[in-house]
């Protein structure tokens, strides 16, 4: 399927580099409160930020566990 949507964005970068990035800047936001960024990765750290936030408030063991896993 040509033109298909697509699950995110690849940035040009290899998928553990990508991982990384994206670790990266929304451990930075989570400890400085804002960071400047250009707009594709800023939206790809928001999808993971708000999965963390969603994490945060159930607030049970297995959720921190999984949130750890993707802080630095």
């Amino acid at each position: 399927m040509a033109g298909g949507a697509l699950k995110y964005r690849h940035l040009s970068r290899s998928s553990s580099h990508r991982q990384a990035l994206l670790r990266n800047l929304v451990t930075s936001l989570f400890t400085h409160e804002s960071i400047k960024t250009t707009w594709p990765k800023a939206k790809e750290a928001q999808r993971l930020a708000e999965k963390l936030i969603t994490l945060g408030k159930k607030n049970t063991s297995a959720t921190r566990q999984r949130a750890q896993q993707i802080f630095y």
